[in-house]
């Protein structure tokens, strides 16, 4: 549905990974995620000769060889799923932002990936290409990082310059944002967006009407009160 990082001209350095019975090796950056055994989702650079990756029909592919290159264009395109399968590995659409696969604050490393965490991130994006509109017309900063992306991009890379308390206050309740936002796309998956929109303007409508219900039985209570008042006098 769009490109998280898109450059024609840029130069990059890429990693080319070599599998067994494979012909074709996998060119990656470092710090993408890729799928290894055991659901676990590494960046690319930790991977070392001998290691397996999850090739597409679910086997076990093991890395055979590892190489820098260096490329011209830089590619990185969204998927639904947040996954993607290159030469016949199945690798993340996204990257890290640390060495390690979880989300660390300071010392602590968190069960949260980075995989999910920008998954859930990308809904506004996604919602916003497969329901509103097609992205055609996307637009890219000058390093080529989109621009849906790049100020929860920048943002990210603020608060891991920061101690693990203000990225424990900023990064916990910008990540419930998400998982609500997370939690309307999947139940956009199910119903149309327009029938969303006319459930919600019915709950509205209901909603003044029992306000507008509630008050006249209110002064019908207060006229009680006051006409007994007035027999007791």
């Amino acid at each position: 549905y769009g490109f998280g990082h898109l450059h024609l001209t840029r130069n990059a350095e890429f990693l080319q990974i070599y599998l067994e019975n494979n012909a074709l090796p996998l060119e990656i950056t470092p710090y993408h995620l890729i799928f290894i055994e055991q659901d676990h989702i590494v960046p690319a650079h930790t991977l070392r000769i001998g290691d397996t990756v999850v090739a597409a029909d679910g086997s076990a592919a093991h890395v055979t060889k590892i190489r820098f290159i260096n490329r011209k264009g830089i590619y990185a395109p969204f998927t639904r799923s947040g996954k993607i399968v290159v030469n016949g590995v199945v690798a993340s659409t996204f990257v890290t932002l640390q060495v390690s696969e979880h989300v660390k604050l300071g010392e602590f490393t968190t069960p949260v990936t980075y995989h999910w965490l920008s998954h859930i991130s990308e809904s506004p994006h996604r919602m916003y290409c497969l329901h509103i509109s097609s992205c055609e017309d996307e637009t890219y900063e000058e390093r080529g990082i989109s621009n849906w992306v790049f100020p929860t991009f920048k943002l990210f890379q603020w608060c891991l310059a920061q101690n693990w308390a203000v990225m424990l206050l900023v990064v916990v309740p910008i990540a419930a944002v998400f998982c609500l936002l997370s939690i309307v796309e999947i139940c956009l998956e199910w119903v149309s967006l327009p029938f969303i929109l006319f459930l919600s303007s019915l709950y509205v409508l209901m909603g003044r009407r029992l306000c507008q219900t509630k008050r006249p039985q209110r002064r019908v209570k207060k006229h009680k009160i006051a006409a007994a008042s007035l027999k007791y006098d």
